[in-house]
């Protein structure tokens, strides 16, 4: 009976460590492949069939440096209406959160750099598990130099006017179609501040965002003592747009004088209509 027992307890001792061994090698597996995954290159990953394939057309994406989870690349796009041209994005840096991968969703903090004294940063959201989905951009905050952003676009050959100013974003949101990438909700505010052009200079003006059905909706607003201006800018999906503008003043003697350039309606009223394509 002893010998029973000895042999049992030898039994049991030799499970326990083939379980202990079992699960040694299972967390060095583990650690193993995240380690892989984590320090994967982000260069390798954007070359994949699978993810070329997401990438619209006329974005290139050079430059690819650091890893899946923590890199940078140099963004731009190629223009259809100007043959050969290619329109500088800036540079993109993200940083994603590991942990909400286990919620099904990648969320990611990215800072997108234009030139100097031009940078937003905002984070993005996405669902894993579901293609329709809206793909969401927010806490969108920062500023883009007028000067500097009009110089990208000369560089591009697309036609330009020489200006001067900031334009600061705060706290914007954006739902986008993951099909079009077509904004589905927008929200927030920025502002256009110190604008300079034509030999004039303009007051802060206020842009809010919505959106009304398929249509990207600019609400503008300025204010200054004696005059008021309201406005809206509609972008539409098809590339159409319209803009319609008016100043207001107290007295023809309080209207602004860039208000000259606009459709003199009577003393105190002038407005500004203007439709195209992009």
């Amino acid at each position: 009976m002893s010998a029973l027992i000895k042999g049992l307890s030898k039994n049991k001792q030799a499970d326990s460590i083939q379980l202990g061994r079992f699960w040694m090698v299972l967390l060095f597996t583990l650690m193993l492949v995240f380690s892989i995954l984590y320090h994967l290159p982000a260069s390798w990953l954007i070359t994949q069939p699978v993810l070329q394939k997401q990438i619209p057309k006329p974005w290139l994406i050079e430059a690819v440096q650091g890893s899946v989870w923590d890199g940078e690349m140099a963004i731009s796009m190629r223009l259809n209406k100007t043959p050969g041209g290619v329109l500088s994005l800036g540079d993109l840096e993200w940083d994603i959160d590991s942990s909400s991968l286990l919620k099904g969703i990648i969320g990611s903090q990215q800072k997108w750099s234009l030139a100097e004294n031009s940078q937003i940063d905002f984070h993005i959201t996405r669902d894993v598990f579901s293609i329709e989905k809206p793909f969401f951009i927010s806490g969108v905050q920062g500023s883009l130099d007028i000067e500097k952003l009009i110089k990208t676009l000369s560089l591009a050959g697309l036609a330009t006017l020489a200006a001067t100013g900031q334009v600061n974003a705060s706290d914007i949101e954006v739902a986008l179609d993951p099909s079009t990438m077509w904004p589905q909700k927008a929200s927030g505010q920025f502002q256009i501040r110190s604008l300079s052009t034509l030999g004039m200079d303009f007051p802060v003006l206020t842009v809010v965002p919505s959106m009304e059905a398929q249509t990207v909706l600019l609400n503008l607003s300025a204010q200054e003592h004696g005059w008021q201006l309201k406005g809206r800018v509609r972008i539409r999906a098809n590339h159409t747009y319209d803009v319609k503008l008016s100043v207001k003043g107290d007295s023809a003697e309080k209207m602004p004088d860039w208000a000259q350039i606009m459709v003199q309606n009577n003393p105190t009223l002038s407005t500004f209509i203007s439709q195209g394509r992009w």
